[in-house]
């Protein structure tokens, strides 16, 4: 990719066509020829794909142009052909994105070119990662908060066979669900005001509206896909969730902004979040006319492959509902009912190639403590459990409450600050602990926790913290806007029931763990214009009775003679 700057006449692009100069992205054609038919034919069609039109890049044309090499302020010698997109960090003075890959399947034998031996290694890594659990899987993460670059960058120096090198990074991505990827997206954790900050939003306020404004444009996208005309063949396309992830946005511009999300639920660019549809090198742009053309075998596997990619938005927006009412919904299943709130505070070690180890944790109710206050931890007795019990591992804490401004979207914020962890046992062979504090506040009774995580700070038994974390409630009427959103943009009712977590037979199931595919299936029956996404689409496993494109070139077996 290359940035564009304009070098005409000395009118900036704002005046001249109202749009900013850092407005395109440049990409090589010789990396994106595969792409650029699929924008081209784009251009060309109606009203009737307004999927495309809607969340798809905007696309500029090709451009020829010189570009700097290696040394800053020095041309190439040879003009390059680009590609114009969107540029998605425009406005932003730090992109924070996810890149998630649609689909149970990414990979299709002789599919645009696809070779066999590379489309089965494609679908162990679809079996291996969040695609065959999910429906998509995460591929990049642009911009991450400091709690989870700390988890991907691995232990800093120690021994040089255990660095975590690009593949493992992205492969710890792609094992990621979206509960977790969500979280972690609107972390703003690093983002504390400095002082008195009136003119903008808190951190957690940010949170809220980033992950509200995303679920109304899903919603949209979800709803688009039912108006394509023909199905579609998207393989290994993507969708982009991005935010700003360096600043806190101007709170009366933010909340005009959720106002009018709340109201229409639709558009790309008018929000705090931006969703997008993008990545075409697999893809084909099926049209009315060309489907005509395909034989009965190829329209039913374009009807296959269409089925999967609808339900991966459609699980995408479950699983950013059920974040946000697990994060920001009401305390309490039922209006006058009263819960004990509480404190879980759980002491993890972090290993970069292995599951993390539990080593303690702790708990205290919801109530300020009016300053620091130090917990003993209920060790774990794993490993060497005379040298556990040994230590007198302690967790110290302090919980604060603040006042919302009076215009906030929040009813109450709660802090829980992390300040340090003492004399932890050592559960790594050749290094002290990797700790890492999860915090969990939530109603005991139904396990409903809102979860949020420290930094980790390797190598230390004793590490030093001081990290806030924030937790919201939203206001009653907020909670409301999210369903009537969800209504206005899937053109049918829905209320909180579509959410299991609501439903009274389940309230005591431990929902921080995460929606199931059941809960799942619970949804897509609420919404009846979705009826065949609902239908399970179940791939043998078996590799070698993986289906392939067809008209794909086989190979023949040879005649064995022994």
């Amino acid at each position: 990719f290359f940035q564009t700057r304009d070098v005409g006449p000395p009118v900036t692009q704002r005046d001249r066509w109202g749009r900013s100069d850092d407005y395109w992205i440049a990409k090589d054609l010789a990396r994106a020829v595969d792409e650029l038919g699929f924008y081209e034919l784009l251009c060309t069609l109606g009203a009737e794909y307004r999927l495309l039109h809607r969340w798809a890049m905007e696309y500029g044309g090709v451009l020829t142009s010189r570009c700097e090499g290696p040394q800053a302020g020095e041309l190439e010698g040879e003009p390059r052909r680009l590609m114009l997109l969107r540029n998605l960090r425009d406005g932003n003075s730090s992109l924070r994105m996810l890149d998630i890959k649609i689909g149970s399947k990414t990979a299709v034998a002789g599919w645009q070119g696809k070779a066999r031996g590379a489309a089965t290694r494609q679908a162990l890594v679809d079996i291996l990662t969040n695609s065959s659990k999910e429906g998509f899987r995460l591929e990049g993460f642009d911009g991450p908060p400091e709690a989870l670059e700390t988890i991907l960058s691995g232990e800093p120096g120690g021994c040089p066979c255990m660095k975590v090198g690009k593949k493992t990074r992205r492969f710890a991505l792609q094992r990621l669900v979206a509960e977790e990827f969500l979280m972690h997206w609107i972390d703003f954790t690093d983002l504390q005001p400095l002082g008195d900050e009136a003119s903008n939003l808190l951190p957690v306020e940010y949170s809220e509206a980033i992950l509200f404004d995303a679920i109304g444009q899903l919603a949209a996208l979800c709803k688009d896909t039912l108006s394509m005309p023909v199905p579609q063949m998207w393989i290994g396309s993507s969708v982009a969730l991005a935010c700003d992830g360096g600043a806190l946005p101007e709170r009366s511009r933010a909340l005009r902004a959720l106002r009018e999300r709340a109201a229409f639920a639709g558009g790309a660019d008018a929000g705090l979040a931006r969703v997008q549809v993008f990545d075409w090198g697999r893809s084909e742009l099926n049209t009315v006319r060309s489907h005509a053309l395909l034989s009965k075998e190829e329209q039913k596997m374009r009807e296959t492959f269409w089925r999967l990619w609808k339900k991966g938005p459609l699980r995408l927006l479950f699983d950013a509902l059920n974040m946000y009412t697990t994060q920001f919904g009401s305390w309490y299943a039922e209006e006058g009912t009263t819960e004990p709130r509480t404190v879980l505070i759980k002491v993890m070690d972090e290993d970069s190639h292995d599951a993390s180890d539990l080593i303690g944790e702790a708990s205290l109710p919801l109530e300020p403590t009016n300053g620091p206050v130090t917990l003993p931890l209920s060790l774990t007795l794993r490993g060497n459990v005379a040298d556990i019990r040994a230590h007198k591992s302690e967790v110290t804490v302090e919980i604060s409450r603040s006042q919302p401004p009076q215009d906030s979207r929040l009813a109450e914020i709660w802090h829980v600050t992390v300040h340090s962890v003492s004399d932890l046992p050592k559960m790594d062979w050749m290094s002290d602990s990797d700790p890492q504090v999860v915090v969990l506040v939530g109603p005991t009774m139904r396990g409903c926790y809102r979860k949020n995580f420290t930094p980790v700070v390797y190598n230390d038994n004793n590490a030093e913290f001081v990290c806030r974390l924030d937790y919201g409630v939203a206001r009653t009427d907020v909670l409301d806007s999210v369903f009537s959103m969800l209504s206005l943009a899937l053109e049918q009712h829905l209320d909180a029931e579509c959410i299991p977590m609501f439903l009274p037979k389940v309230t005591s199931l431990p929902r921080w763990r995460g929606p199931k595919n059941e809960d799942f299936e619970h949804f897509l029956a609420k919404l009846p214009a979705f009826a065949p996404e609902a239908q399970r689409q179940r791939f043998p496993r078996i590799l070698s009775k993986m289906t392939s494109f067809p008209g794909a070139q086989r190979r023949v077996p040879r005649n064995n003679t022994r």
